[in-house]
């Protein structure tokens, strides 16, 4: 998760949105980490999921999705992204009452993918807050695996392969995404 550790200390969201690079640093636990890019494998899985995820809430209305660059203020501890994550349409308003702000509060749905510069140990240690404070699902991606993590509390989990079905009724009903098509692009097949 991180390449660079500053300390740990409070934080205000006016001080974290004003530092140099914000969209960069992320606040766990207390410690102030700056994050690195992510590599291209990372970014198309991350962006195929933000495309068909944001589609399919946009047609039915559900909410709001939002990529990496969202900050989810959820204690003066902890104030960090998903690489995709979704509030439902009912919370909107109560977790963004300033739109130039963080969320203050958890998504109800997140996804991280697990990329060569984060450890499988930090990324569950965020989904596991991400549920602490409020979110009723995720998804973890482990693309070396090609298999996907299916959460609906912060430690128990499901993995699927390529051969299943992602759907995830209790936040964006009516949605299935085949596993396969997390990991393939159907424009580079022959």
């Amino acid at each position: 998760m991180s390449t660079e550790l500053l300390g740990q200390r409070i934080w205000t969201d006016d001080e974290l949105l004003g530092m140099e690079d914000t969209k960069f640093w992320q606040l766990v636990d207390g410690e102030l980490y700056k994050m690195s890019p992510a590599g291209a494998e990372h970014a198309e899985i991350c962006s195929r999921l933000l495309i068909t995820i944001g589609l399919h809430v946009r047609r039915k209305k559900l909410g709001r999705i939002y990529d990496s660059s969202i900050g989810f203020r959820m204690s003066r501890e902890n104030c960090f992204s998903a690489d995709v994550s979704f509030v439902a349409k009912a919370r909107v308003a109560i977790v963004l009452p300033d739109p130039e702000k963080f969320v203050q509060g958890s998504p109800d749905f997140v996804i991280e993918v697990l990329s060569p510069r984060s450890t499988l140990k930090e990324l569950e240690r965020k989904i596991e807050l991400f549920f602490s404070f409020g979110a009723r699902a995720a998804w973890l991606v482990l693309p070396r695996k090609r298999t996907v993590r299916v959460y609906t509390d912060g430690r128990d989990y499901q993995t699927l392969d390529i051969s299943g079905v992602l759907s995830i009724e209790e936040c964006l009903p009516g949605l299935a995404i085949p596993v396969r098509e997390v990991f393939e692009d159907p424009a580079f097949e022959s």
